[in-house]
């Protein structure tokens, strides 16, 4: 009597997440019918100082990241992060939102570096689609998390208050600088700030003032600011160590409100930090009312 082959194993299905790597300047996670691919974090070695990373899902423009500049690290080398904590991580806690970026079955997901890291990893989960670019965090939604860029167009060469009167985003992303109206029908809800500092000898930036309409922000009454001297520096981030500054509760610019936002620096008779150097960010979720 012939004996029954046994029976093949149960299929063990791949684990949700995915691990990709490149040494190029770009990373594409590409569609697939029936899968969602939601970018867990980034990691990325041999960064260079004041690179960045532009994150688009489809044609649409999501999130611009810089990695490191002076006292900032945004994007720690793979095992380096305290709790393997990368940028996505950093808005999670900030934000208090879980899933940040999705693509759905038929967008790409690509990242692209300004310039080339030696190694970048990227880690995703793989779902089921959806079939919904709507819902919030979509490419298509009415609520984006990100982080609004600005620098300083005049060298700090006097002492003096300097204006954060550039933006340095993307197309599509909100250009939000020093008199920038906020649009009608949409809302920036703000949850934290970065600030890379530095200094040229003794010349270096003191205090940031963010202004709505005519009240200052956390310090209305005299008017002080928040410290960002290099040397003790409240909006130091650096996730290899766990630095980063949150809001204790999150603040909410209205439609029509005008934001002033600049920063006081002293001057030591000598060195100047040159235009365009520092860099404040604005961990903002911009919501569309209409």
């Amino acid at each position: 009597m012939a004996v029954a082959p046994p029976a093949a194993p149960p299929a063990i299905p791949p684990t949700r997440l995915r691990k990709v790597y490149t040494t190029t300047t770009s990373l594409v996670i590409p569609a697939k019918v029936g899968e969602k691919h939601s970018l867990e974090d980034i990691f990325a070695a041999g960064l260079a100082s004041g690179a960045y990373v532009d994150i688009v899902i489809g044609a649409t423009n999501m999130l611009r990241l810089y990695g490191n500049k002076y006292d900032m690290v945004l994007i720690p080398p793979p095992g380096s992060a305290v709790e393997s904590i990368g940028p996505l991580e950093f808005l999670r806690k900030v934000t208090g939102r879980e899933e940040l970026l999705f693509a759905e079955e038929d967008e790409d997901l690509t990242i692209t570096f300004s310039s080339a890291p030696t190694i970048t990893t990227a880690e995703y989960f793989v779902d089921p689609s959806a079939k919904d670019k709507t819902v919030p965090f979509g490419s298509q939604s009415k609520e984006r998390i990100l982080i609004a860029w600005l620098t300083h167009s005049k060298p700090v060469d006097a002492t003096g208050n300097y204006s954060l009167d550039v933006s340095l985003m993307p197309v599509g992303l909100p250009a939000i600088t020093d008199g920038t109206v906020v649009p009608a029908n949409y809302e920036y809800h703000l949850y934290g700030l970065v600030f890379a500092s530095t200094k040229a000898g003794s010349t270096k930036p003191t205090r940031l003032h963010i202004w709505d309409e005519g009240v200052e922000l956390w310090t209305p009454f005299d008017h002080a600011g928040l410290l960002i001297d290099p040397d003790a520096n409240l909006l130091k981030l650096d996730l290899r160590y766990g630095y980063y500054f949150k809001l204790p509760e999150l603040y909410v610019f209205a439609p029509g409100h005008k934001l002033t936002i600049n920063f006081d620096a002293v001057f030591d008779g000598t060195n100047t930090i040159a235009a365009n150097s520092l860099l404040l960010g604005l961990v903002l979720l911009v919501r569309y009312l209409g």
